[in-house]
């Protein structure tokens, strides 16, 4: 698998421009690479208005991502 992918903080990167959404009862957090994002990191409340938020934020970053996890 090293010969594929570039090793970051110890674990082997498998697609370089995917996007990833950690989904909590009380709050979602969203990262993306910091290459395509001047905040890499967002948290987002469990509230339909910071829900909504996330999404306009996903929609704006998905012509640029190859995968949305």
């Amino acid at each position: 698998m090293s010969e594929l992918s570039p090793v970051i903080n110890g674990l082997p990167v498998i697609h370089q421009r995917a996007a990833g959404i950690d989904i909590g009862s009380r709050f979602h957090v969203v990262a993306v690479p910091s290459t395509l994002s001047n905040e890499p990191v967002q948290t987002f409340q469990a509230f339909t208005a910071d829900i909504q938020r996330m999404a306009y934020c996903k929609r704006s970053l998905i012509s640029v991502l190859d995968f949305w996890l």
